[in-house]
């Protein structure tokens, strides 16, 4: 999670819209990846109707779409203490992730 002043939650379709916008700053195949991974991800939350996993879900991808408009998505790390956090589901997506762009 990135530290500093946050935001108020943006709505959901206009979080989303807005990630697929900051996207257009990626090179083409980390765009792609990027587009598609985002629309799956909302899709499957898209009937969430736990206000803590949404207000979650939400304030993830909001830090997300700091990270890409500030351009600090090529030294970002993920820490141990964020590693620590994932479900063993979201510990094998981004498994899953990692294998695809190695494909690249």
């Amino acid at each position: 999670m990135l530290k500093g002043k946050k935001s108020p939650l943006l709505p959901p379709l206009k979080l989303f819209r807005e990630i697929l916008r900051a996207h257009r700053q990626l090179p083409a195949l980390q765009r792609s990846l990027g587009d598609s991974y985002v629309k799956q991800e909302f899709k499957l939350h898209k009937n969430a109707d736990n206000p803590i996993h949404i207000v979650g879900f939400l304030q993830s991808w909001q830090d997300y779409l700091q990270m890409i408009s500030e351009g600090q998505w090529k030294d970002y790390k993920l820490s141990k203490q964020e590693l620590d956090k994932m479900s063993p589901e979201q510990v094998g997506q981004l498994y899953e992730l990692m294998k695809e762009t190695q494909n690249f």
